[in-house]
């Protein structure tokens, strides 16, 4: 998805509508539009959009401790 500004509901309400990547036009403007089918398979977003859907997981529910096959380090 090609976007203007990176806010934090419209990255997320494009990842749960499905899109594989953020482009954002004023910080991707060197890429090309030939560059976006040789992503095909990747999913794209920096380190801003990936910190907007973390803390959508975190804050979805609360971790049940105890559960077997896992422990937080």
């Amino acid at each position: 998805m090609l976007i203007n500004l990176t806010q934090r509901d419209l990255v997320i309400d494009a990842f749960r509508g499905g899109a594989r990547g953020i482009f954002c036009a004023v910080s991707h403007s060197k890429l090309s539009l030939s560059a976006f089918g040789q992503l095909q398979g990747q999913i794209w977003a920096n380190n801003n959009e990936l910190e907007f859907l973390l803390q959508l997981i975190v804050n979805l529910r609360p971790i049940q401790s105890g559960r077997a096959g896992w422990a937080l380090c």
